[in-house]
């Protein structure tokens, strides 16, 4: 199952349009997510089927169509058109990812994400986990990690 890349581009294009409009914390939330994650990454260099996807990532059939169908409601995901499924017997659509890379850092109470889509536009999302008002959430704090701040950096590039 083929298709063009005009129709991919144009695909990506459109998805992208709608994640300019989404909240930011709901993409925020979403690109934590590891299932997200791996189906963004086994999408991100050529378009695939729901179940294609499915038997790449190992995340069950049933999660994986209903992720793919909320990443692509909310622009994570382009739906490139649909061809006939395995065996040629029913018509299923194929997805392609919009992420080019993400680098996710968490150092001194601070995640971030650093994205690039594939257009070429590059965007931060930053979430800061200091100590709340009391009731509020609170991040602990064990006295080595306030001596030491560790950083964990992990990069996922699809390039």
């Amino acid at each position: 199952m083929q298709v063009s890349k005009l129709e991919e581009e144009t695909a990506v294009y459109n998805a992208l349009d709608i994640l300019r409009r989404m909240d930011r914390k709901v993409i925020a939330t979403y690109l934590i997510d590891t299932d997200v994650l791996c189906i963004m990454a086994a999408t991100s260099k050529r378009s695939m089927t729901v179940s294609g996807v499915a038997s790449v990532t190992k995340v069950p059939s049933a999660s994986c169509y209903k992720m793919v169908d909320q990443m692509e409601g909310i622009g994570l995901m382009a739906c490139c058109g649909s061809g006939r499924a395995r065996g040629g017997k029913s018509k299923a659509s194929i997805y392609l990812s919009v992420l080019k890379e993400l680098r996710l850092e968490i150092k001194n109470s601070v995640i971030s994400v650093s994205v690039v889509w594939k257009n070429g536009e590059m965007e931060e999302f930053r979430r800061e986990l200091v100590p709340q008002t009391e009731g509020q959430w609170q991040v602990p704090r064990s006295e080595a990690e306030c001596q030491s701040d560790q950083m964990v950096d992990a990069v996922l590039s699809l390039d």
